[in-house]
């Protein structure tokens, strides 16, 4: 039987990889957060490093963002291995995540290219679009994750790991699907402090 939508859990998603073509670069690190539907407090994090078939075809910017090292990737499984696991992890939610097309693209690749089944549909939500939406209004000037943090006064520590870019991905989903009027004068008035300390 069909779950109604608002019993569908919230998966956070969150990928890294060695460049931004799918048809071409690799998913080197995966992790999701598991919200339970609405009236559920059940979060579960996965994360899990993959190891690149193709390192050769990296790029180097990607590599250094990410953190890539062959020591720290030593004895991970293939992405063969993993695709049922995320799979599973995927199964039954609506997926969440910044900039989540570029998640998602890489996903579908991984499932075309190392599973008989394709990836079927998920709803999405992007907390681009819910930062645009909710903080460039009051003065937020880059969409980046960094930067939405930033101004949210969500930490960054950890950025360009799957597992702390889901759980920054789920603050800022968080603060934002919840903010109120004092939360929002809140942004703006720390907005403006911030823009008058750069000034001098």
């Amino acid at each position: 039987m069909k779950k109604p939508l608002r019993e569908k859990p919230i998966i956070f998603l969150d990928i890294e990889t060695t460049g931004l073509d799918p048809m071409h670069h690799e998913i080197i690190e995966v992790a999701t957060r598991s919200v339970g539907g609405f009236g559920h407090r059940v979060h579960k994090l996965w994360s899990i490093r993959i190891k690149p078939k193709h390192i050769e075809r990296a790029h180097p910017k990607a590599l250094e963002i990410n953190g890539y090292n062959e020591v720290d990737w030593e004895g991970a499984p293939t992405i063969e291995e993993v695709v049922p696991l995320i799979r599973e992890h995927l199964r039954g939610g609506v997926l969440c995540g910044h900039n989540i097309k570029f998640d998602v693209g890489f996903i579908k690749q991984a499932y075309e290219d190392h599973s008989d089944r394709g990836m079927g549909f998920h709803h999405t939500i992007d907390t681009v679009t819910l930062a645009y939406e909710h903080l460039a209004p009051l003065g937020l000037d880059s969409l980046s994750l960094h930067n939405i943090c930033n101004f949210l006064g969500i930490s960054n520590d950890g950025e360009h790991t799957a597992a702390a870019d889901v759980d920054r991905c789920y603050k800022v989903y968080r603060k934002l699907t919840r903010a109120g009027t004092l939360d929002r004068l809140k942004w703006r008035w720390d907005n403006a402090m911030r823009g008058k300390l750069k000034r001098g």
